[in-house]
């Protein structure tokens, strides 16, 4: 079986409704990020940040942080959700998960604890730290894995490693962004249920090489 192929962006926030076709909520644990491979060259989160002035990019950089009403939203979307068809969430839009930053560290172990918290939603993570994915999960992803749609950006095939490292944690979905699609992508998609393509948009874009 092919995996399943959806076109579109992933920027986005907190609220209500959100233009990424393939979810239905956004939620940022938190706002900043380093840099680490080709698609990061022009990123719209930290173009974003920087329009609103938050100093929030770089190892040593700050991180946006938010306070009891943002971490309340996904509850009342648990609330809403039809258990026979979970609400779809997708975070972080405006950070990765997996960053190895003190900051992250603390957001990431209450993201974790929502997850737990609301078990009517269905959470999709991305990341471009697909080595850092085994060692950040909590004790009790067991209970939690069923719920959780775990991704990795693989521009082209010269970050298909990350797929060997995601092919080892067990959850519900396993998938790629191949979003900015930069080059090939010949790497084997075992293991994988669903793929998002698009190319780089904006001001200098790159075109498919």
């Amino acid at each position: 079986m092919y995996p399943r192929i959806r076109w579109g962006t992933h920027g986005g926030f907190v609220g209500e409704k959100t233009i990424i076709a393939w979810t239905d909520h956004t939620f940022n644990i938190a706002w900043g990020c380093t840099k680490v491979s080709d698609g990061c060259a022009h990123c719209y989160a930290e173009t974003l940040a920087k329009r609103y002035g938050f100093k929030v990019w770089g190892a040593n950089g700050d991180r946006r942080v938010f306070g009891e009403a943002h971490w309340n939203e996904p509850r009342k979307w648990n609330e809403k959700s039809n258990p026979k068809k979970p609400t779809k969430v997708f975070t972080s839009s405006m950070c990765d998960v997996f960053e190895d930053h003190p900051i992250i560290d603390r957001e990431r172990t209450k993201l974790w604890n929502l997850i737990a918290l609301t078990p009517n939603l269905i959470w999709q993570i991305l990341t471009k730290r697909s080595e850092r994915i085994a060692e950040c999960l909590p004790p009790y992803w067991d209970e939690i894995k069923d719920r959780i749609w775990l991704g990795v950006t693989v521009e082209s095939d010269k970050y298909a490693y990350r797929l060997f490292h995601l092919n080892k944690i067990p959850c519900k979905v396993r998938f790629i962004s191949n979003e900015p699609a930069l080059g090939p992508l010949t790497c084997s998609l075992y293991g994988i249920k669903w793929v998002i393509y698009g190319g780089e948009s904006g001001v200098g874009y790159r075109k498919k090489m």
